[in-house]
């Protein structure tokens, strides 16, 4: 189906459509393909030159149709190969074509007949529905008919194939029509950021210029970009940390990338993450642990302990942790200001704090047991 659509068009580049044999007796029918592609050619009596043939990118389709679990594809490749899959990656989101993708880059894997082209130093990849189809992985139940007689052909899922289809036809096509165009413009992409934001999950949009499939994708947090083709549009909802955040957002194309970068400053209200009074109740003869944590940094801690009269009875200054200024720590050992155990009873515990110059209380009671 691929060779019937693409034959409909005229592109600058050859396209090839070869059926390789002997894949299981040692690769035999790409070794031989790839031993001619790559033979010294002699041309007329005196001109020896070596005329290699210019293959640019293999897409080896092998076996992809068994999968009736999810709509995984594998694409196996090694790191020269590695613009083929991320252009298989990107056309996947570019054009709706809804397969879930597993990426494998390993240069030594060799389940199939792409590995006599990385050895001739082509670029290739292979798409399948599992580099190790005897065995269940992720989105993969192990095929049990893999090598044997009852692999017939209603064991296949057509609409996996279906998929995996369209996708190498639209990129093959892509590549063919502007990718390899030596026009070809860089695409350009903007971003609007406000300067300061109370949001700790902001909503960031932006806009793009592209005449070829493009992804976004925004830095350090590697969200991906929802991409709107229709209005080159996309939003993205980024998680911040307190304070300054830098955003990377880089649209990425098979053959390279493109970013723009600004900053926002998370200011968020004060908003304690955890407060602990442990053991609660507690035993007169043993210590409890105040612990807190926060979304900002803390630069005091203060627990003021109270008895039922509403008489202080105790006040003990904590500790920050250290390697997080925004968790706090402190112990009592139910004892008063002046040494004496305390009776059993309930304490009421203020716990204070404070932040970027603010004072936080926290009430809590604490039961006391003989």
């Amino acid at each position: 189906e691929i060779a019937f659509l693409l034959s409909r068009y005229e592109y600058d580049h050859e396209l090839r459509f070869v059926a390789l044999g002997g894949e299981e007796l040692g690769f035999l029918g790409s070794r031989q393909y790839v031993r001619n592609a790559s033979a010294l050619k002699i041309n007329g009596d005196t001109d020896t030159s070596l005329s290699r043939e210019k293959i640019v990118a293999v897409f080896n389709l092998d076996m992809f149709g068994f999968n009736w679990k999810s709509d995984l594809v594998e694409i196996v490749t090694n790191n020269d190969s590695s613009w083929i899959s991320r252009a298989l990656i990107i056309g996947n989101t570019w054009y709706d074509i809804g397969l879930k993708i597993r990426r494998s880059q390993d240069e030594f894997v060799d389940i199939s007949s792409h590995k006599p082209f990385w050895d001739g130093g082509y670029n290739a990849v292979t798409l399948t529905e599992s580099s190790t189809p005897w065995r269940a992985s992720q989105g993969y139940d192990a095929n049990p008919f893999y090598h044997t007689a009852a692999d017939t052909v209603d064991k296949v899922n057509f609409r996996l194939v279906r998929k995996v289809t369209q996708l190498v036809l639209v990129t093959v096509d892509s590549l063919l029509t502007d990718m390899f165009h030596p026009t070809r413009q860089v695409p350009q992409v903007t971003l609007e950021l406000p300067s300061t934001t109370e949001e700790s999950k902001l909503e960031i949009t932006g806009t793009f210029q592209s005449d070829f499939p493009i992804d976004i994708i925004v830095h350090p947090s590697q969200t991906e970009a929802v991409i709107d083709r229709d209005t080159q549009t996309y939003t993205a909802h980024v998680p911040l940390k307190p304070g300054e955040n830098v955003l990377n957002v880089v649209a990425r194309y098979p053959l390279g990338a493109v970013s723009v970068v600004k900053s926002t400053i998370l200011t968020q209200a004060f908003a304690w993450q955890d407060v602990v009074v442990f053991p609660n109740p507690a035993h007169s003869d043993g210590l409890t642990e105040f612990r807190v944590e926060a979304n900002a940094d803390i630069t005091e801690m203060r627990i003021d302990i109270y008895d039922a009269n509403a008489n202080l009875i105790k006040r003990v200054e904590g500790v920050a942790d250290r390697l997080n200024q925004r968790l706090w720590r402190t112990w009592w050992n139910q004892q008063t200001s002046y040494g004496l155990a305390v009776s059993p009873g309930v304490y009421m515990c203020h716990i204070s704090v404070v932040s970027k110059g603010e004072t936080y209380t926290y009430l809590e009671k604490l039961a006391i047991l003989r």
